[in-house]
């Protein structure tokens, strides 16, 4: 239908000679197709330049993001950095504690059997 409305309009435009030679509707359908031509390469460019734009934004606002999380992470791994320090502190603190109790529970069985020995005599 809308091809008809289309013929019907170009039909009813003054014949009249272009450049070309062409006369009427032949000239005008030129300069319409030629018209249409340059508008859709505008729009294309125009859509491919907001494309564009659109990405940059996007991955702008994704480094953004990503940026943010690696901040917190280093924040995180300080803490846990710091927080396995005085873990390996803590450690070595128990270690030495259970070595000197060691040895006391040593000295103590040695003079629990010098006193069993000195009873049993």
């Amino acid at each position: 239908m809308d091809d008809f409305l289309e013929m019907e309009r170009l039909v009813a435009f003054p014949e009249t000679l272009d450049g070309s030679g062409k006369s009427g509707p032949e000239s005008v359908t030129g300069e319409a197709v030629v018209g249409l031509k340059e508008e859709l390469e505008s729009e294309v460019k125009c859509n491919r330049e907001e494309a564009g734009i659109q990405i940059k934004n996007s991955l702008a606002a994704e480094v953004e993001v990503l940026t943010c999380r690696i901040k917190q992470l280093e924040v995180k791994l300080e803490k846990l950095e710091a927080e396995k320090d005085e873990l390996k502190r803590e450690v070595k603190c128990n270690r030495e504690v259970e070595s000197t109790l060691r040895l006391e529970l040593e000295a103590i069985a040695c003079d629990k059997m010098e006193q069993d020995e000195v009873l049993e005599s």
